[in-house]
């Protein structure tokens, strides 16, 4: 998987989930007109999913989009709308905090946790009403949680003190 970020004058090149390169001087323009973009060099490959979305793409959520199904679809569900409302506590935990859901969610939609450098912490697929995560073996500071597909879930934040 190859992903391109270009946010505010800076570009990131990342190969599956790894930065690969970056240029965060800030003076680089990311094409000649609101219209056209255009990728060039040695790509000695077929595409078979070319994405552009109206935001710049974190690091989570490059590792996310790694992570998917290998046919790449993304599709809205029931459980997209349980996610809308969600929220997580204890926040900041020092160990245990559970994610609850706005409604029940019956799918099995994946749930990751990662930590600040985007390494997956945890995975689960979501049922019920809420789900539940142990960062009592992890490091303290800042972790995120994403809820289904990154087009259409939801991303929450904890703190681990």
């Amino acid at each position: 998987m190859i992903t391109g970020v270009y946010d505010a004058g800076n570009w990131y090149l990342y190969f599956d989930a790894n930065l690969l390169q970056s240029d965060i001087t800030g003076t680089n323009l990311a094409y000649a007109g609101a219209a056209q973009l255009s990728v060039v060099g040695a790509w000695y490959t077929d595409f078979d999913d070319v994405r552009v979305y109206n935001q710049a793409l974190s690091q989570f959520d490059i590792g996310y989009l790694y992570e998917e199904q290998p046919d790449c679809s993304v599709a809205a569900s029931i459980a997209d709308e349980a996610f809308k409302d969600a929220t997580v506590g204890p926040n900041p935990t020092n160990g245990t905090f559970t994610v609850l859901f706005g409604e029940e969610v019956q799918n099995g939609t994946e749930l990751i946790l990662n930590d600040a450098t985007g390494r997956v912490i945890a995975r689960q697929f979501a049922t019920g009403s809420s789900s539940t995560f142990d960062l009592s073996e992890e490091a303290a500071g800042l972790y995120q949680i994403r809820l289904g597909p990154v087009a259409t879930g939801k991303t929450l934040r904890v703190i681990k003190e």
